[in-house]
């Protein structure tokens, strides 16, 4: 690439959005381990299922927090880099590294055998909608990277290797999509079938 040009204020713009969208992103992962582990399901099986799920949440949480910090340190890197071949012009952006996300504490209720399946049918689309959020997060954040004022061989390399964290990222959104809502969905089905026979 013959032309190089960087705009120090599209870049810090580019920061400022980026860190909101990362913030975005740790409140949405939040918002679903605690939705899994504080379902309205009382009883034994309830202290089980809300364990498995909510451990099932949090492990996304910290595989798509690994993914945002290789982003942050991604852009860190490059955008020094960038700094300098420039003569110095500060561009460099950090962004946040993500702080791991714990389940809420599960205590067993025996006493009492409780289930609400409709809270747990609402459960799905609940978790299907803040895995669509973190999705659609991802994508702005390599919209708001791509459409900086910034013209060089780095920038396209780097715009490369957003894209390929952004493609992991929803890719384990989607395995780990699945697997919460197909255990959640036998969780339902047990019910309904013990409920049949009962």
């Amino acid at each position: 690439m013959a032309v190089k040009r960087i705009n120090p204020a599209s870049i810090k713009k580019y920061g400022d959005t980026a860190t909101e969208q990362f913030k975005s992103i740790h409140t949405n992962l939040e918002s679903l381990v605690t939705k899994c582990a504080t379902v309205h399901y009382r009883g034994t099986n309830a202290t089980e299922f809300k364990t498995k799920a909510s451990d099932l949440a949090a492990q996304y949480a910290t595989d798509t927090q690994k993914n945002m910090n290789a982003i942050a340190e991604a852009v860190q890197m490059l955008t020094t880099a960038l700094s300098k071949s420039m003569g110095g012009v500060s561009v460099t952006v950090s962004l946040p590294r993500a702080s791991a996300i714990q389940r809420p504490s599960i205590t067993r209720e025996a006493q009492v055998e409780e289930l609400d399946t409709t809270a747990l049918e609402t459960l799905i689309p609940d978790v299907q909608s803040l895995f669509s959020k973190i999705e659609g997060t991802f994508d702005a954040h390599l919209r708001a990277f791509s459409g900086t004022d910034w013209q060089s061989d780095t920038k396209n390399k780097s715009e490369a290797e957003i894209r390929k964290f952004t493609t992991d990222a929803k890719q384990v959104a989607n395995e780990s999509q699945q697997a919460i809502v197909k255990y959640v969905r036998s969780q339902i089905d047990a019910v309904k079938a013990a409920d049949a026979s009962a």
